[in-house]
């Protein structure tokens, strides 16, 4: 799923002959020297989306993501997670390949997203569970993987989530 450095290499090539603010947004978004920097792809990312430029931003949410992911951080995987995931909900685009692979690392099972949908109405995970038929144990631990897959830390940011 890796982006292929030359062509990473070839496009930032492109991109820095151009002029402007959104040109210069996107040459640092495209920049293969952010390959290992988490803060400068966050920064590109935030920089690259405000241009306008919500494709190159995505990109880097996607580095940024896959970063997090091999360095086994799944708690900032799911904050750049939640990132990505807002952008596309912004933007409406249908992302390519690369992107949708990054986008699928935090994808909710459907009885991981029943169960986040309940507890977003409000009810408690003993409620949960006996709306489910399932024990009051196996709703915590459904949505201890939803708060680690979406990089959330309590309860109270379900409401926000943007599915």
């Amino acid at each position: 799923m890796d982006l292929d450095e030359a062509l990473l290499e070839e496009l930032h090539g492109i991109a820095t002959v151009t002029q402007g603010p959104r040109s210069t947004a996107i040459a640092r978004a495209l920049d293969p020297s952010l390959a290992r920097d988490p803060r400068g792809l966050a920064e590109a990312a935030e920089e690259t989306a405000a241009s306008g430029a919500l494709l190159p931003a995505a990109l880097c949410w996607s580095r940024l993501i896959l970063l997090h992911h091999r360095a086994g951080d799944l708690r900032r995987r799911g904050e750049a997670l939640r990132r990505l995931k807002h952008l596309q909900v912004r933007s409406g685009l249908d992302f390519p390949p690369y992107i949708a692979g990054a986008l699928a690392l935090g994808e909710l099972t459907a009885r991981e997203q029943e169960i986040v949908d309940l507890a977003a109405q409000g009810l408690s995970n003993a409620a949960v569970a006996e709306k489910l038929f399932v024990s009051q144990r196996t709703v915590e631990g459904h949505l201890y993987r939803v708060f680690t897959k979406l990089g959330i830390a309590d309860r109270s940011e379900l409401r926000d989530l943007q599915f």
